[in-house]
């Protein structure tokens, strides 16, 4: 998994990245992108975005993007000819809380 953690030293947001199957993928094979945030600081957060810049070598099936909370999803292409996955979290993120 890759792991990220925003703005730690104000309200840490932690995204975690993972691919399943894990390992080596042939051409046309399907995976699935698991992300995973967290508030993980002790503020609340509000109005979160999470986004994903695919690689050229990815592609985003459509309507494929699910989210445990309501979300404002999009997709477009990006500067490498494939996908930004974005979604957009309004409300707020209690410390602790994690989708």
């Amino acid at each position: 998994p890759v792991q990220f953690t925003a703005y730690p030293t104000c309200c840490p947001l932690t995204v975690t990245k993972t691919v399943d199957p894990p390992g080596a993928k042939q051409p046309g094979e399907v995976v699935t992108l698991t992300i995973r945030y967290a508030n993980t600081g002790a503020k609340t957060i509000s109005d979160v975005v999470v986004s994903d810049s695919l690689s050229p070598r990815l592609e985003y099936v459509p309507g494929s993007a699910q989210t445990d909370r309501p979300a404002n999803f999009t997709a477009a292409e990006n500067e490498v000819g494939s996908a930004l996955l974005r979604w957009e979290l309004p409300g707020t993120l209690l410390p602790g809380q994690a989708g």
